[in-house]
C-alpha cells in the first residue's frame, strides 16, 4: 500500500541509494554535452538522411535540443529532476493507516493536477517504471520528447563515481544519446531505401531500435572517442553468453551479440 500511495519516496529511496551526489554532479555535465553532440548528429547527413522530409529532420533536432533530462527519483528543482515542490500531508501520530493513505492520495492529486493547471512540461509526469528497474525510455509526441533514465540503470557497470569521464560517457552515456535517438522512431517518416542501406546488417524488425543504437555510438564519436574504444566497450555492455542452439525470439531489439558486431561493423563503413 505504501508503494502505491507514496510512490515518489519510494523513488526518492532508489535514486539516494544508487545516486551519489557526485555522480549525480558529473552526469549532468556528461548528459548536456551528449545533448548537443546528439542534436549535431541527427542534423548531419549520415543519420539525418534517414527523413524523407527535411522538415520531420529539423523536427527531430528540435526535441533533442529542447529535452529536459529526468532520472527518476531525482531530486525536485534539480537538472534532473521535476520542477516544483511536493506538498505533504499533515500527518499526526493519532493518524490510522487508512487516514494516512487518504490524506497522502489527496495531496499527490492536488500536486498532478497543480501541473496541469501551470502547464508543465509532460517531462515532469511521474516516470512509467519504478525507480530501480534497470531501464530507460523515450516518450514522443510530434511536437516534443522526454527521456527518462531509472536508478537502476545508473549502477555498474554503465556508471559509478568511481568511473573515469570515459568510461561514463561509453557506458550510461551511450544509453542517454539512445534514447535521444530515438525521436527517429516514427519509421513511416523515413527514407525506406536509405534506411535499408545505413542497416543494412540487422533484420528490419529491429531498425527502429539499431537506428538508435548508430546513432548514439555516431554520437560518441562525434564527441572524440575512437572507433575502437567505442566498439569494445558497447560489445562488452551487451555481451552475452549463449548456447550452441541458441535461438533468439523476434525481438525489437539487436540480439545480444549482435548488437555489439554490428555496431563495430557500422563503425568500420562508416
Amino acid at each position: 500500500a505504501a508503494r502505491v500511495a507514496f510512490t515518489e519516496d519510494f523513488d526518492r529511496r532508489a535514486f539516494d541509494a544508487m545516486v551519489t551526489k557526485r555522480l549525480y554532479d558529473r552526469l549532468s555535465l556528461v548528459f548536456s554535452a551528449i545533448q548537443t553532440e546528439a542534436a549535431d548528429t541527427m542534423a548531419d547527413d549520415l543519420i539525418g538522411s534517414m527523413f524523407e522530409d527535411v522538415a520531420d529532420r529539423d523536427k527531430a533536432v528540435a526535441k533533442i535540443s529542447a529535452l529536459p533530462p529526468r532520472i527518476a527519483g531525482a531530486p525536485r528543482g534539480t537538472w534532473a529532476g521535476p520542477s516544483g515542490a511536493f506538498r505533504r500531508p499533515e500527518l499526526t501520530s493519532n493518524d490510522g493507516a487508512l487516514t494516512m493513505l487518504l490524506k497522502q492520495s489527496r495531496a499527490v492529486f492536488l500536486d498532478r493536477i497543480d501541473r496541469v493547471i501551470q502547464g508543465n512540461s509532460v517531462c515532469d509526469s511521474p516516470p512509467l517504471y519504478e525507480a530501480t528497474e534497470r531501464n530507460a525510455y523515450l516518450l514522443m509526441q510530434s511536437d516534443w520528447a522526454c527521456a527518462v533514465l531509472l536508478p537502476g540503470l545508473i549502477t555498474q557497470p554503465f556508471a559509478d563515481e568511481r568511473h573515469d569521464d570515459a568510461s561514463l560517457f561509453l557506458g550510461v552515456g551511450y544509453v542517454w544519446a539512445h534514447e535521444l535517438c530515438h525521436v527517429t522512431a516514427f519509421d513511416d517518416q523515413w527514407d525506406s531505401t536509405y534506411a535499408g542501406a545505413l542497416l543494412h546488417d540487422y533484420q528490419k524488425e529491429t531498425f527502429v531500435e539499431a537506428i538508435a543504437d548508430v546513432c548514439a555510438v555516431e554520437t560518441l564519436r562525434r564527441i572524440g572517442y575512437k572507433n575502437t574504444s567505442i566498439c569494445a566497450s558497447v560489445s562488452q555492455h551487451w555481451c552475452a553468453r549463449v548456447g550452441w542452439a541458441h535461438n533468439p525470439a523476434p525481438s525489437s531489439h539487436p540480439d545480444g551479440n549482435v548488437r555489439g558486431d554490428n555496431l563495430c561493423k557500422f563503425l568500420e563503413v562508416f
